[in-house]
């Protein structure tokens, strides 16, 4: 169990697109920090089918992020394309300054804020691998709650790591992942946002062999395309990226996600809801 301790605050850490691991790419986006642009995006989520007091709570979310850092390397009104260039160690020193012992939202939890009135989820699940640690710190330290008890059991049912076997495969993997969604009663209502999910493989032994989601935002189809709604981290930027097609989207996930040299894991997989990508 140690090293899977060490895993989930390497991941949490890392893994939920620190800039310094992410693959150089050029994209469109911004970090919402103007008015203006906010308004668009919130007149997409809601045309979308995203329930308004979600919506407004992702927007307080965004709001008190960008504030505590300062708008340090954001852009500073509507999109840019470019490869973002983040002061990750500035803006992690202004948001500790700012907010104490609560380490932020990440990626999971911002994009179950937006979509947990989408989800069906009838059983329920333990984080049997300890990967969502830090998620639950951040429940615990939010400085203005609200998820529900019930919610908090749904968000940790949803993104529990699965048992898997070691094999590159990755229609075996894909499908063990399916596969355990369903046991867990997990279905989505009809709605045009979706969620998309980058799926990893984790392999310390045979008894820690497991599928966990590394990485998940909100995709909204838009008038010229998608937008993919994201957090970065607990404690980086919020971001979203215009997109021409959902390809370009897989291409962009892959190009950030897919590091791993020479391991005998699977390479990572995208679901949306719970259909491939």
């Amino acid at each position: 169990m140690k090293k899977t301790l060490i895993f989930t605050l390497m991941m949490s850490m890392i893994l939920s697109i620190s800039p310094a691991f992410a693959k150089s790419q050029a994209i469109t986006y911004s970090n919402l920090v103007d008015q203006a642009t906010q308004k668009g995006v919130r007149k997409i989520m809601l045309k979308d089918g995203l329930t308004k007091r979600n919506v407004d709570r992702f927007f307080e979310d965004v709001n008190a992020y960008n504030k505590a850092i300062k708008n340090t390397s954001l852009i500073k009104k509507g999109y840019a394309t470019a490869t973002p260039n983040y002061d990750s160690v500035k803006q992690s020193e202004l948001w500790e300054k700012s907010q104490g012992t609560f380490i932020g939202n990440n990626c999971r939890i911002t994009a179950y804020t937006l979509m947990k009135d989408k989800i069906r989820i009838s059983k329920s699940a333990k984080d049997t691998y300890q990967t969502l640690l830090m998620d639950q710190s951040s429940f615990d330290d939010q400085p203005r709650p609200y998820f529900t008890k019930q919610e908090k059991k749904n968000f940790t049912t949803y993104y529990a790591a699965t048992s898997t076997k070691l094999t590159k495969n990755i229609t075996y993997q894909r499908k063990r992942y399916q596969q355990s969604m369903k046991q867990r009663g997990i279905s989505y209502k009809k709605c045009q946002a979706t969620l998309i999910s980058v799926v990893m493989h984790s392999y310390f032994s045979k008894n820690e062999d497991y599928l966990f989601v590394g990485h998940t935002g909100v995709l909204l189809p838009s008038q010229n395309g998608y937008l993919f709604v994201e957090k970065l981290a607990f404690d980086a930027p919020y971001q979203v990226v215009k997109l021409r097609s959902k390809k370009q989207l897989k291409s962009y996930l892959m190009n950030t996600y897919d590091v791993d040299q020479n391991q005998p894991t699977a390479k990572p997989f995208i679901m949306e809801n719970n259909r491939a990508l």
